[in-house]
């Protein structure tokens, strides 16, 4: 079953319940569609979310953060081989490069487990979407078996009604159970979410302060190295 077709599963299964509850007259047949309300999602837009995450970019990509880190490393081997920084100017120099990388390691290592978390929510609301299909159309079964049942006798319409709503009291509470599971999923979801943007916030303001200066390039000729708008830096010709 593709993951494309997972919101109108929703939508159809919610409509059905709806139907459904009208022909049962009961209240735990009406919480039914409100409870299946709370699941109706986009698994397919979860999916490709994660994909997002997971993927570092291609590799002519700003987003590529093993390209960047390796751009630091590079930058890094210049200034030692050309030596024009040395003593406290290449210590401060190495020391906030080594911070920088660092930061990258953990925005790579955090927006993989991001992926990872979407990826397996979309999975989890995938089968959700299944789960309300069966329940949509267990509803409605019921619901018509229930309205059949009034052209019995008396003696038999009144116990076979009451066993489909028994049968209706089940359903509603596993619904109630799979609702509770999956919110619960959802929320831990939208925390790890919140904080790896919260990171990636904060890690694109440092890219662009260390883009450009204010008002001027950046010089970086004592180093070997010059800075060039769209280019970034890289090594001074001879």
């Amino acid at each position: 079953m593709a993951y494309e077709n997972d919101v109108r599963l929703f939508t159809a299964s919610v409509a059905a319940t709806v139907v459904a509850a009208g022909l049962l007259r009961s209240k735990q047949a009406l919480a039914i569609p409100v409870a299946l309300g709370l699941l109706v999602s986009n698994p397919a837009s979860m999916k490709k979310a994660a994909e997002g995450w997971c993927d570092q970019g291609k590799e002519d990509s700003p987003e590529n953060l093993d390209r960047i880190a390796d751009g630091i490393n590079n930058l890094k081997k210049q200034v030692k081989e050309n030596k024009h920084w040395e003593g406290e100017a290449a210590e401060t120099f190495n020391t906030a490069a080594d911070a920088f990388l660092t930061a990258l390691s953990d925005n790579k290592r955090y927006r993989q487990a991001a992926g990872e978390c979407a990826g397996q929510t979309g999975d989890a609301y995938h089968a959700a979407a299944g789960f309300s299909c069966w329940v949509g159309a267990t509803m409605l079964g019921l619901g018509a078996a229930f309205q059949g049942a009034r052209l019995l006798p008396p003696t038999l319409r009144v116990p076979v009604q009451f066993a489909i709503l028994q049968v209706v009291n089940k359903i509603n509470t596993v619904v109630n159970a799979v609702v509770k599971r999956k919110m619960v999923l959802a929320a831990a979801a939208a925390t790890i979410f919140s904080a790896v943007n919260s990171l990636q916030s904060s890690h694109r303001a440092l890219f662009f302060g260390m883009k450009t200066l204010p008002g001027r390039a950046p010089d970086f000729t004592q180093a070997g190295l010059r800075y060039q708008q769209g280019a970034g830096i890289t090594p001074k010709s001879a």
